[in-house]
């Protein structure tokens, strides 16, 4: 089964380097459990997954089916793996990747990286309260994880 990780383009580059790394949390329960986050579809921000980057990496169903988290009324699957188990299966491989600029202002310092379609209003934004003008630089093609997009395909 394809399954997907949504994450930030930092992250994604030391999963594609090093592995995912165990997550922890009581995600709205009474104990503290840890794991890797993985859906079926690819999430989305309704799901609650942040992050320009979407990974995907294949598992067999009876292999990640004791992980699931069962929600009445969700519309897609989500697993919590252990993340000894999900790197056995492999490789990871990036299958979106939004682009992002960098945004920039020189007269009050501001920095901030935003998906392409809010540099316009992020400008703005950033008017109301420094008059100086704010530079974007585009950062899709970034050194690790353009070229493991592009070569998916």
């Amino acid at each position: 089964m394809k399954l997907y990780h949504r994450t930030t383009r930092e992250a994604a580059r030391s999963i594609l380097r090093d592995g995912f790394r165990n997550g922890r949390g009581r995600y709205l329960t009474d104990r503290e459990w840890e794991g890797v986050w993985l859906a079926y579809p690819a999430p989305d921000e309704t799901a609650g997954a942040r992050g320009p980057v979407l990974l995907a990496v294949r598992i067999p169903v009876a292999v990640i089916r004791p992980y699931e988290w069962v929600e009445e009324g969700k519309g897609y699957r989500e697993f919590l793996v252990p993340t000894d188990l999900v790197n056995r299966y492999g490789p990871v491989t990036v299958e979106a990747l939004d682009p992002v600029a960098e945004l920039s202002c020189a007269s009050c310092g501001w920095r901030r990286t935003v998906p392409t379609g809010f540099i316009a209003w992020q400008r703005e934004q950033h008017r109301l309260t420094c008059p100086g003008d704010v530079t974007a630089q585009n950062l899709l093609d970034d050194d690790v994880l353009a070229p493991a997009f592009r070569s998916k395909g």
